[in-house]
């Protein structure tokens, strides 16, 4: 939803697929994002809005360690990579921001 960032992101490379390829290419975006956007509606408005429910909630169900395991992995990937950022992946990084010119 405008103003927000994922819109704003998804707006400029629609129109850098149009300026830059054939109309097509614009068209599929937009078709890929409106099944996401459905998709995610599908899901989050009978959340948001409530369903039908009995008088007391139900207990909430515990997540097995196998399903919660990787998210936290990667979690605590991003976390030690914000904390401490290896001098060749800084170099790699430099390397691409310099590559698509947004680098000094």
């Amino acid at each position: 939803m405008p103003p927000f960032g994922p819109f704003m992101s998804e707006l400029t490379i629609f129109l850098g697929a149009l300026a830059a390829h054939p109309w097509w290419v614009g068209a599929l975006f937009i078709t890929l994002v409106v099944i996401a956007a459905l998709g995610l509606a599908a899901v989050l408005l009978p959340m948001l809005q409530g369903g039908e429910g009995g008088d007391a909630p139900a207990a909430p169900a515990r997540e097995r360690l196998r399903a919660v395991a990787p998210p936290l992995a990667l979690a605590a990937v991003v976390l030690l990579l914000g904390v401490y950022l290896p001098r060749g992946l800084a170099a790699l990084l430099g390397r691409v921001a310099l590559l698509v010119g947004g680098g000094s």
